[in-house]
């Protein structure tokens, strides 16, 4: 269930990292800083991705950020 969520995840910052690349597309005439706009939007994803494999991996072997313990109270009297 979790790994669903994280694909989730990503495809939104996919969505959003599509949509602001037609969005500069539009809005930069000039070549050169478009591909600079680019090149740092998907250095941005590509981050983004690696951090949240980083935190699916993690939390496969049980060491993520999402972890839930059961603790079951036992009264010794």
């Amino acid at each position: 269930m979790i790994s669903l969520q994280f694909v989730k995840t990503w495809l939104k910052y996919l969505a959003v990292t599509v949509l602001a690349l037609v969005i500069e597309r539009g809005a930069i005439t000039h070549p050169g800083w478009l591909l600079a706009a680019a090149i740092a939007t998907v250095l941005a994803f590509l981050g983004v991705t690696l951090l949240l494999f980083r935190e699916w991996r993690a939390e496969q072997n049980g060491a993520g950020a999402y972890h839930y313990q059961l603790i079951e109270y036992v009264n010794h009297d």
